[in-house]
């Protein structure tokens, strides 16, 4: 905390966050903060999509209200799955399929496993569909 505020102090920096912190720590953070006068985290990068959303919408909802603090999510497609296309596998042209780094190998492991079937399966079932509005233009979805 107090190299955090170092950061902020010297100009470094406009305010500090977290990542991935649960609501628990989070609310610890802010306790030590006020106690200390110490200027506490203003927002949580928490990854948020259509398949992970319970900590933006269940977690953190009291604790923002609660601290004024906000959010810049990750990871909107949920590393492409929401894309659609690892619906039929990793395609070779794919970042997936030819990065080295360290991530991508761990994401690559995940492939064909529970977790990554069922949020395919998740994905398949989505719709394209589309709307008219009232003025007769359409929209696809």
């Amino acid at each position: 905390m107090r190299a955090f505020n170092h950061v902020v102090n010297t100009g470094k920096a406009f305010y500090w966050g977290t990542s991935e912190w649960n609501a628990d720590e989070i609310a610890t953070a802010w306790r030590y903060a006020d106690k200390l006068g110490l200027i506490g985290p203003l927002m949580e990068q928490p990854q948020y999509n259509m398949l992970y959303r319970e900590k933006m919408e269940q977690e953190y909802v009291g604790l923002f209200e609660q601290n004024g603090m906000g959010a810049t999510t990750y990871s909107p497609l949920k590393v492409g799955i929401l894309t659609g296309k690892y619906n039929d596998g990793i395609p070779e042209d794919s970042r997936l399929a030819n990065s080295k780094d360290g991530w991508t190998k761990s994401m690559n492991e995940k492939f064909g496993d529970a977790d990554w079937q069922k949020q395919i399966g998740v994905v398949k079932k989505i719709k394209v569909f589309s709307f008219s509005f009232p003025n007769g233009s359409s929209r696809v979805e």
